[in-house]
């Protein structure tokens, strides 16, 4: 499959949901979600593969694992012109494990964990990402990794779509607005 054919392929699925939702909307009309044209990046892959698991039916989420800053600094006046800063910002550590993937499925009720390793960035799994990828392979589910978009999409049609997906395009659409 050639990446002309994922996206295609990406784009066919969302008409397929946009003309069961939107039923008097001209198919001609219906605009190309922006995530479709940043494939070639991490995030815009990222992006892609949660749409295409909502198109066939599925749950998918991205998993943030960062944690956060908590902003400590302040300024004081230290006369007319003058100021100074005092004070630090402290970093807290994410609550979820230590490489955990960035996407996690539910498709057709068996777990999948999707790490993005983007073949165009040339990124590469940590020593944390492959121990939890064992954990999860051997706690039963599945973990994939995600190069491109193209094989991606092959992975994610060798499941059936869910038999119920019109029903759950049109509960999250409800939930949506």
């Amino acid at each position: 499959m050639t990446k002309k054919e994922a996206l295609n392929k990406l784009k066919e699925k969302h008409l397929e949901m946009m003309a069961v939702l939107y039923p008097s909307f001209p198919k001609h009309a219906i605009p190309t979600p922006n995530e479709f044209s940043r494939a070639g990046t991490t995030n815009g892959l990222t992006q892609c593969i949660i749409t295409y698991c909502n198109l066939k039916g599925w749950q998918a989420e991205r998993i943030s694992s960062s944690g956060r800053v908590i902003q400590n600094k302040k300024v004081i006046q230290t006369g007319f012109f003058g100021a100074k800063t005092v004070g630090a910002n402290k970093y807290i550590p994410g609550t979820s494990q230590k490489g955990t993937a960035d996407i996690s499925a539910t498709i057709n009720g068996q777990a999948v964990k999707i790490e993005v390793k983007n073949k165009n960035t040339k990124d590469r799994m940590s020593e944390d990402q492959k121990r939890y990828q064992e954990n999860v392979e051997f706690s039963g589910a599945i973990y994939y990794i995600a190069r491109t978009l193209q094989d991606v999409i092959e992975f994610l049609d060798s499941f059936p779509d869910n038999p119920k997906k019109i029903d759950y395009w049109k509960w999250k659409k409800e939930r949506s607005t």
